[in-house]
Formats: C-alpha cells, sequence, structure tokens
C-alpha cells in the first residue's frame, strides 16, 4: 500500500492479495511514465522473511523484482534488483537501451533514497 510514497513514477496500488504464506500474493499498480500510464501486476514468487522478497511482474514489461534485507546493527541495508524485457520485439528493445533502462536505473537510486527518508520519518 505504501509503494506510492517512495517509487518514482508509482501512481496507484490496488487489488493488494495477502496470504499468511505470502507466495502468491499480487497486487495491481500503475506507473506513470512520459505521460503514459502502465498497468503492472505484481505477484509473490519467493519469501524468506525477513531477508529476501522476490515478485514476479506483467504489463507494459514483465521479469522479477528481487529485495534482499541484511540486518546491520540497529539498521538495515536493503539491496534491490530487477530483470525485465519490455513489451514490443525489437522496438521494445531498442526503446529499453535507449531510455528505459537508464531511467530504471535513476529510479532505482530514487526509491531507494526515498525509502530511506519513509523508513527513518515513521516511528
Amino acid at each position: 500500500m505504501r509503494l506510492p510514497e517512495f517509487a518514482p513514477g508509482l501512481v496507484s496500488v490496488e487489488d493488494i492479495r495477502q496470504t499468511e504464506q505470502h507466495i502468491g500474493d499480487s497486487f495491481r499498480a500503475t506507473y506513470t511514465v512520459l505521460g503514459l500510464h502502465f498497468p503492472m501486476t505484481f505477484t509473490a514468487t519467493e519469501y524468506e522473511q525477513p531477508t529476501r522478497l522476490t515478485t514476479r511482474f506483467e504489463g507494459g514489461m514483465k521479469g522479477t523484482w528481487t529485495w534482499l534485507l541484511e540486518p546491520r546493527g540497529k539498521s538495515t541495508h536493503l539491496t534491490t534488483a530487477m530483470e525485465y524485457e519490455m513489451a514490443g520485439g525489437i522496438l521494445g528493445k531498442a526503446m529499453n537501451a535507449v531510455l528505459v533502462e537508464r531511467m530504471n536505473e535513476k529510479n532505482a537510486e530514487r526509491l531507494l533514497e526515498n525509502l530511506k527518508l519513509v523508513s527513518e520519518a515513521t516511528p
């Protein structure tokens, strides 16, 4: 529910489905890029509390997004990695190489910065 607070371009999260096991948990999200809206569906495929979460996503692109958490004293180190492929065949691959890959790298950096700010401000 709180992803829009720190994930750049993410404007909404809805249809959240959660279970006790967490594998198969899902939600729909809408990203806005260059004024275009991209609906995406995320489904948890790996869950190892408290250190790992991997989701599969589908929509304007498909792939996996992994979050790794490592306790460090009184803080936590977070690493996030995304593997994806663009829809649209050759045109999608060309657009990815020119624009999307760099934008995703910048958004990942901003996401981590924003998450740090949000988590440190939350009691």
